[in-house]
């Protein structure tokens, strides 16, 4: 059986809710799962990548996240698979873009990503230079909380 994101959300839920707890790990073995069954949508995509990210980004005792190259690879992969940096996806564009910024070694080499994450927040612009609101983001689990969090912060400050 294929997990339904909303089964993905909950588990994500046990890390974001108040008990806070290091469940991230569920969460991206159910979204692999979703993946090589074939649902290759937008939204499993940029979950999956983020949190392939996180794992690189926050100690794994406090997410639940493996560590190691295999993330940086399937980040990579999901990344590839929606056209990469020259994708006409402007959220997809603008989390790739903001991730490697803050660590692009997180993502693979890190002048690599580097230049990607130029070339990402480049085509962010032209494509929505309004940018994204918080809300966009919310009610889209650990993915939805971090760049909705982001979000927040950088306009209130």
């Amino acid at each position: 059986m294929v997990p339904e994101l909303d089964q993905i959300s909950a588990a994500e839920y046990e890390y974001c809710g108040p008990a806070g707890r290091p469940a991230l790990g569920a969460a991206y073995a159910m979204l692999q799962a979703r993946w090589r069954a074939g649902q290759r949508d937008l939204e499993t995509g940029l979950r999956l990548m983020f949190l392939s990210w996180y794992a690189c980004a926050e100690p794994p005792f406090l997410t639940g996240l493996p560590a190691g190259e295999e993330t940086r690879r399937v980040f990579a992969e999901v990344f590839a698979a929606f056209g990469g940096s020259a994708s006409a996806e402007p959220e997809l564009l603008y989390a790739v873009g903001q991730m490697c910024d803050l660590f692009p070694e997180c993502c693979g080499g890190e002048d690599e990503w580097l230049a990607v994450g130029r070339e990402c927040r480049e085509a962010t612009r032209r494509l929505r230079p309004e940018g994204f609101p918080p809300e966009h983001f919310e009610g889209r689990g650990a993915y939805g909380d971090y760049f909705a969090g982001m979000l927040r912060a950088t306009r209130s400050g």
